[in-house]
């Protein structure tokens, strides 16, 4: 009583097909429910509140002078460096 091979192989690729239909069928949902989620989504997004307090610093003219001054130091420091390393 032996089986015919090509029965044997198409009873597997049958299976094969509905196992991979249920699967697909499986993915279809998920894929309908994240779309069905995006659709909702737009209406329940709030708008961000606003920052309160100083969005930019003011500094006087006094501490940008100081600013300055110590940035001009820093850049000497690495010049003599260099001047004394070349």
């Amino acid at each position: 009583m032996a089986l015919d091979k090509s029965s044997t192989s198409t009873e597997i690729l049958e299976y094969a097909l509905k196992h991979m239909v249920s699967q697909r069928d499986a993915i279809q949902a998920r894929l309908d429910e994240v779309r069905r989620r995006l659709s909702q989504r737009p209406s329940e997004v709030r708008t961000p509140t606003p920052i309160s307090g100083p969005l930019k610093r003011n500094l006087t003219p006094d501490a940008r002078k100081r600013i300055a001054e110590a940035q001009n130091r820093r850049w000497e420091k690495v010049r003599m460096a260099k001047a004394t390393s070349a």
